[in-house]
Protein backbone atom coordinates (compact mmCIF):
# COMPACT_ATOMS: atom_id res chain seq x y z
CA UNK A 1 0.00 0.00 0.00
CA UNK A 2 1.40 3.27 -0.83
CA UNK A 3 1.38 6.04 1.93
CA UNK A 4 1.21 9.86 1.38
CA UNK A 5 4.39 10.69 1.17
CA UNK A 6 6.43 7.98 2.35
CA UNK A 7 6.88 5.50 0.12
CA UNK A 8 5.33 2.04 1.35
CA UNK A 9 3.22 0.59 3.92
CA UNK A 10 3.07 -2.97 4.83
CA UNK A 11 -0.09 -4.58 5.97
CA UNK A 12 -0.16 -7.86 7.90
CA UNK A 13 -3.97 -9.45 7.90
CA UNK A 14 -4.92 -12.20 10.14
CA UNK A 15 -8.40 -13.80 8.89
CA UNK A 16 -10.36 -16.93 10.43
CA UNK A 17 -11.22 -18.55 6.80
CA UNK A 18 -14.37 -19.83 8.77
CA UNK A 19 -16.73 -16.34 9.50
CA UNK A 20 -13.86 -14.15 7.34
CA UNK A 21 -13.41 -11.37 9.85
CA UNK A 22 -9.76 -10.41 10.64
CA UNK A 23 -8.85 -11.14 14.13
CA UNK A 24 -5.25 -9.68 13.57
CA UNK A 25 -3.51 -6.78 11.96
CA UNK A 26 -0.18 -5.58 11.41
CA UNK A 27 1.22 -2.20 9.25
CA UNK A 28 4.53 -1.00 9.23
CA UNK A 29 6.94 0.06 7.07
CA UNK A 30 8.41 -3.75 6.88
CA UNK A 31 7.00 -7.23 8.35
CA UNK A 32 9.76 -9.25 9.88
CA UNK A 33 8.91 -12.55 11.73
CA UNK A 34 8.75 -11.18 15.13
CA UNK A 35 6.18 -8.75 13.66
CA UNK A 36 4.64 -11.84 12.29
CA UNK A 37 5.03 -14.18 15.55
CA UNK A 38 3.29 -10.96 17.25
CA UNK A 39 0.46 -10.65 15.20
CA UNK A 40 0.02 -14.31 15.66
CA UNK A 41 -0.42 -14.50 19.09
CA UNK A 42 -2.31 -11.36 19.80
CA UNK A 43 -4.92 -13.06 17.01
CA UNK A 44 -4.61 -16.29 19.18
CA UNK A 45 -5.64 -14.50 22.49
CA UNK A 46 -8.20 -12.46 20.73
CA UNK A 47 -10.12 -15.91 19.74
CA UNK A 48 -9.22 -17.65 22.62
CA UNK A 49 -8.03 -20.18 20.05
CA UNK A 50 -5.85 -23.22 20.58
CA UNK A 51 -2.89 -23.62 18.81
CA UNK A 52 -2.78 -27.08 17.44
CA UNK A 53 -6.23 -26.66 15.87
CA UNK A 54 -4.88 -23.84 13.62
CA UNK A 55 -3.56 -23.94 9.83
CA UNK A 56 -2.01 -20.61 8.49
CA UNK A 57 -1.63 -20.04 5.13
CA UNK A 58 0.83 -17.79 4.33
CA UNK A 59 3.06 -16.11 0.96
CA UNK A 60 6.73 -17.65 0.45
CA UNK A 61 8.13 -14.44 2.33
CA UNK A 62 11.20 -14.37 4.62
CA UNK A 63 9.45 -13.62 7.63
CA UNK A 64 7.47 -16.64 7.15
CA UNK A 65 10.29 -19.17 6.54
CA UNK A 66 12.52 -17.65 9.09
CA UNK A 67 14.38 -19.98 11.94
CA UNK A 68 12.60 -17.78 14.58
CA UNK A 69 9.14 -18.29 13.14
CA UNK A 70 9.90 -22.03 12.43
CA UNK A 71 11.20 -22.19 15.75
CA UNK A 72 7.90 -20.44 17.17
CA UNK A 73 5.38 -22.85 14.80
CA UNK A 74 6.97 -26.08 16.37
CA UNK A 75 6.66 -24.55 19.81
CA UNK A 76 2.93 -23.31 19.58
CA UNK A 77 2.70 -26.96 17.25
CA UNK A 78 1.38 -25.29 14.91
CA UNK A 79 0.78 -26.67 11.05
CA UNK A 80 1.77 -24.11 8.06
CA UNK A 81 0.88 -23.89 4.47
CA UNK A 82 2.64 -22.06 2.11
CA UNK A 83 1.99 -20.54 -1.12
CA UNK A 84 3.07 -22.93 -3.72
CA UNK A 85 3.95 -25.85 -1.43
CA UNK A 86 3.05 -28.15 1.44
CA UNK A 87 5.51 -27.73 4.79
CA UNK A 88 5.01 -29.79 7.63
CA UNK A 89 6.55 -28.83 10.42
CA UNK A 90 6.42 -31.78 12.29
CA UNK A 91 8.76 -33.91 9.91
CA UNK A 92 10.19 -31.06 8.10
CA UNK A 93 9.72 -32.01 4.93
CA UNK A 94 8.57 -30.19 1.94
CA UNK A 95 5.92 -32.54 0.10
CA UNK A 96 4.08 -31.39 -3.37
CA UNK A 97 0.29 -30.12 -2.44
CA UNK A 98 -2.52 -32.52 -2.63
Amino acid sequence: MRSKGFGFVSILSIIDSFDRSIVGVYIGNSIKAKDFIKTVKQAIKFRNAIPQNLIIRTDNGPQFKANITITFWQSQKLFGFYFNNYFSLNSFSKKSRL
